[in-house]
């Protein structure tokens, strides 16, 4: 399309626009000059029709009330009452009713709409007295013998009750006055007014019947013949219609409402109490054209008549669509000829300005044709030189430009052949279509023999792609798919060597379509090397889950005696009849056996968080309770190295907190445990705090310290600081666990040392705090002896092992339970078939039926639904420990058997309340006696005194050592000697004091 096209099109577009604008306006305008003038001339033929009614009803109401004010019908009211006032005149009561007749004879020759007036007494049940009517011959009075009864007519019931000069207007119905519709139909409307005596008695009414017939011709002749008028009463009933099939249809037995033919007046009738509404319509949608229409309510007030509302309208036919059809077509023309101007005038301006463009347009075609010598230059000074001259700097430019696109072009060859990396660029369909040197290299072909060749000849048949299929299936091809990174593939030398590849795509666009560039990269070493880190992974995946087995059996077959151990331990310590020797003795077996198990306990903590499946479990824990023990425990400790040990609260302690105690508890003993095992002389601190909601722990000793090369490898696995004696002991797990534990429970731990000099460790947690500890359970820490109650359980212990069932057997039993035994899952059964049991205990690794079978196989009984099941097990791993809890197990409890643990599980699944054994440290008169020997009192109670205040352990069985064999068995000082040993410091100040009391006695 040329210029003088495009210009003459565009032009034309704006001008047609703007003559179809002041088309548009033009037609509004005159559309509305239409709309007022014919509304205009609405409103006057509506202020007709209202004037007319209001003459109407004004005159009728005022020849009512004249009427009733004549002399002779005052005379006649006077003869109609029951009781007269006023002196009878000298005339008759039928001369009156004559002279009266005549009256309204002589005045109805005068008003042509009315068609009866009446004067109808109160008497005879109504009966009209005077009645004079307008037939078809003319006016006359009837006759005596016609006149009738009216008595039950609406009219004379509402009239006859006013008072004087009030008035009655009836609606406007077809006349029935013979007690039938006449006909012809007669609209007529009645007004009436009570006539009454001097006494003001009602004697009768005046009535005007008008005929409405001859008023509705009146005023349709007085309206332009184009219009049409309706007219309704209050209720939408039409008195006037165009059609006269519905005029007072109402009283025809059917009814055609206004507010139905035209719904927009439906408002005229819900606001009846407003006096002035009414609604102007233009173009209103008729059935069958279009209109203007006026609607309007008149509601007339007439002095002393009461309201009458009538409902207008008046349409104007045919006027509307034909005037705004010439408007239409009078703007039409305007705009065509504004419009036929603007083109011609747009088309030769379009010549003027292109002419001198299509010599630039021949000069620039021969430029692109290889004419780079051409003369672009016009002479003119405007915007059309100023482009002449601006496209001649261009095809100078153009012509630079080329020369240095050859130089670029040579360049850009020889880097993309001599490129380290291969490069080959292929087209949409997977066509070679350039290749350099390095890549002639890799693949062994010749750049000759890949071009036009298919991409699919440099990889294997595993990895060719039928580029035609995969785009109707998948809209994508191999380049695509290789975009955003690359991808590994195989590639297929000439030889027939595989290839392992990196290919990575980018993409052009150029004329022709899509260009990818592929940029190859040969990693065969690289999955070499691969291939070999993922067998040794294999290997060392493998050698993990040998550990992990063999960690789990060892710590098995480990807790199995140990469990044997430390329960007989545990049941011996309990025995009053021990010895103190004796009792040492079982308590050495107990730590030694609790070691070893803490040793076990550490290996398995160490595989759990190599495996990340250690979890910590937060609980509500009473800190301060928790500080008291630690300090108790480590006093005693220290005591026996003859080191000073001191806990400290550098400022106030929270009541509780919320945290894993036990891991916790387990990171303090480890740090604490050490701090002390090496410190010789000198003292241990140790410091808890409360700083900005970070809650501390600071140990400090001045024990034989760390060296600077080895402050960070004490936290590895099995490593321990080898220039020390006491560095033999233990597994070298404790650091490393304890800082794993700590960052588990986001803490930080940090350690400063010096060689000689002692060590610092810091520990810092952000744990919630809990000040309301009151709901916290205190542990009991007196030995239990029986239950309260005075029912005996019955408990069922099933265990494969004999040595494990009787261990727990004398344990139970000692308490009061009644304990029934079975070798394996199948046993177990067939007991509780037999009995009635409490409670189960069951191990879960048996031959014949496991405790994971067993379990199962009880719960799928209804009756032992709610049956309490512990499963007790040397398997301690957190798996082991799910699958008893899933197979219907209540608890788990782990080997050894932790006593105190079994006894909180007893207590929570059979509700019981335990008796404990009398507190040691109350003495009554039964209780141990100061020995006799009051020398030996002298020489040895103040020393232990003196060594109970500072609380030196060691001092006190220092002391002890140091008495006579007979006297040490002395109950006293056998009993001096069991508090010590159970860190009662309490206890033994309280049995001291009351031995230096009765001393002193």
């Amino acid at each position: 399309m040329s210029i003088v096209t495009k210009i003459t099109a565009v032009f034309s577009f704006l001008v047609l626009m703007i003559s179809t604008l002041v088309g548009y306006i033009s037609y509004n305008a005159g559309s509305r000059l239409l709309e007022e003038t014919e509304s205009a001339r609405l409103n006057q033929a509506l202020q007709t029709v209202e004037r007319e009614f209001a003459i109407m009803f004004e005159g009728v109401s005022a020849d009512v009330l004249f009427l009733s004010d004549i002399p002779a019908l005052k005379y006649i009211a006077e003869y109609q009452a029951d009781y007269p006032i006023q002196a009878p005149t000298p005339l008759t009561e039928a001369e009156l009713l004559a002279c009266s007749s005549g009256t309204f004879l002589g005045f109805m020759q005068n008003r042509e709409f009315y068609s009866q007036t009446r004067f109808i007494g109160r008497a005879n049940n109504g009966r009209e007295l005077i009645r004079v009517e307008r037939n078809k011959t003319g006016l006359q009075v009837v006759k005596a013998e016609d006149l009738q009864e009216k008595g039950t007519q609406d009219y004379f019931q509402a009239t006859l009750p006013l008072e004087d000069n009030q008035l009655y207007l009836s609606s406007i119905h077809l006349n029935q006055e013979h007690g039938a519709i006449e006909i012809p139909y007669t609209p007529t409307v009645r007004a009436a007014t009570p006539i009454h005596s001097s006494n003001q008695e009602h004697v009768g009414i005046l009535i005007i019947d008008v005929e409405m017939q001859k008023l509705f011709h009146k005023i349709q002749q007085n309206l332009p013949q184009n219009m049409r008028l309706y007219i309704a009463n209050q209720d939408g009933d039409y008195l006037l219609h165009p059609d006269e099939s519905k005029i007072f249809s109402f009283d025809l037995g059917k009814r055609h409402l206004m507010q139905e033919e035209f719904p927009q007046t439906q408002i005229l009738f819900e606001n009846l109490q407003n006096e002035f509404l009414d609604i102007s319509l233009s173009s209103i949608t008729h059935p069958t054209e279009e209109n203007f229409a006026y609607f309007a309510r008149m509601q007339f007030s007439p002095d002393k008549l009461q309201n009458a509302i009538l409902h207008v309208g008046i349409l104007l036919p045919h006027n509307v669509a034909t005037g705004k059809w010439t408007i239409l077509m009078d703007s039409l023309n305007k705009a065509l000829f504004l419009c036929a101007l603007g083109i011609l005038f747009t088309f030769y301006f379009a010549f003027l300005l292109t002419n001198p463009l299509k010599k630039i347009t021949l000069a620039v075609s021969r430029f692109s044709k290889g004419e780079h010598q051409v003369d672009l230059c016009l002479n003119r000074t405007d915007e059309i030189g100023e482009l002449a001259r601006t496209c001649q700097m261009m095809a100078n430019q153009i012509r630079w430009q080329l020369l240095r696109l050859e130089d670029e072009k040579h360049r850009l060859q020889t880097i993309f052949n001599t490129a380290a990396e291969a490069i080959v660029v292929i087209n949409e369909q997977g066509s070679i279509e350039s290749v350099n040197h390095s890549l002639e290299k890799l693949f062994g072909y010749k750049e000759y023999e890949l071009l036009g060749k298919n991409i699919n000849l440099l990889m294997p048949e595993a990895f060719h792609v039928d580029l035609k299929e995969e785009e109707q299936n998948t809209t994508t091809d191999i380049p695509v798919r290789l975009l955003n990174g690359g991808q590994e593939l195989q590639g297929h030398h000439k030889n027939g060597q595989v290839l392992q590849l990196h290919v990575g795509i980018s993409e052009f666009s150029i004329a022709h379509g899509r260009k990818f560039v592929g940029m190859v990269h040969d990693i065969s070493l690289r999955k070499q090397a691969e291939q070999a880190l993922l067998a040794e992974r294999d290997r060392a995946e493998a050698a993990n889950r040998a550990k992990s087995s063999f960690l789990a059996n060892m710590s098995h077959e480990f807790r199995t005696p140990l469990n044997g151990i430390l329960g007989y331990t545990q049941l011996l310590r309990r025995d009053a009849q021990l010895l103190p020797t004796q009792r040492e003795s079982v308590n050495i077996i107990h730590r030694s056996g609790e070691h070893l198990l803490a040793l076990i306990n550490d290996i398995l903590d160490l595989s759990k968080i190599e495996a990340e499946r250690l979890e910590i479990v937060p609980i509500e824990l009473d800190f301060r309770s928790f500080i008291k023990d630690l300090n108790y425990l480590f006093k005693a400790r220290a005591a026996q190295k003859r080191v000073a040990f001191m806990c400290e609260e550098t400022t106030p302690l929270p009541n509780g907190i919320y945290a894993d105690g036990k891991r916790l508890r387990q990171v303090l003993l480890n740090l604490l445990g050490n701090a002390i095992k090496f410190t010789d002389q000198g003292r241990v601190n140790f410091q808890v705090g409360l700083h900005d909601g970070v809650l501390t722990f600071d140990i400090i000793d001045t024990g034989i310290g760390i060296p600077d090369a080895d402050l960070e490898s004490i936290f590895h696995p099995f490593h321990q600081v080898e220039n020390h004696i006491q560095s033999l002991e233990g597994t070298g797990l404790g650091l490393a666990i304890t800082r794993r534990l700590v960052e588990m429970m986001q803490g930080t731990v940090e350690v400063e040392s010096q060689e000689g000099c002692g060590s610092h460790f810091h520990v810092a947690f952000c744990f919630p705090i809990l000040n309301d500890t009151s709901q916290l359970q205190v542990q009991e820490s007196r030995a239990v002896i029986g239950c309260a109650k005075d029912v005996r359980y019955r408990l069922l212990l099933v265990d494969d092992k004999p040595d494990n069932r009787l261990f727990l057997s004398n344990f139970l039993t000692s308490l009061g339970f009644i304990v029934e035994e079975a070798g394996n899952g199948k046993e177990a059964l067939e007991i509780l078939q037999q009995q009635a049991i409490d409670l189960v205990l069951l191990d879960l690794f048996m031959l014949v039926m496991d405790g994971f079978a067993t379990a199962q196989a009880i719960r799928a009984q209804t009756e032992w639904q709610d049956l309490p099941i512990i499963a007790v097990s040397a398997g301690v791993f957190a798996q082991q420990q799910q699958q008893a809890l899933a197979a219907g197990c209540d608890a788990f409890l782990e080997k050894p058997v932790n006593t105190e643990k079994l006894l909180h599980y007893l207590q929570k699944y059979l509700g019981l309340d335990w008796v404990y054994e009398a507190d040691k440290t109350q003495f009554d008169d039964n209780g141990p006696r100061p020995p006799s020997n009051a020398a030996l009192l002298y020489e040895y109670l103040p020393r232990l005194r003196e060594c109970s205040r500072h609380g030196d352990i060691q001092g006190i069985l220092d002391v002890l050592d140091e008495l006579p064999e007979a006297e040490a068995q002395s109950e006293f000082f056998a009993c001096t000697r069991q508090l010590v040993q159970d860190i009662d410091m309490q206890g033994l100040r309280r049995l001291l004091e009351q031995a230096q009391a009765e001393m002193r006695s």
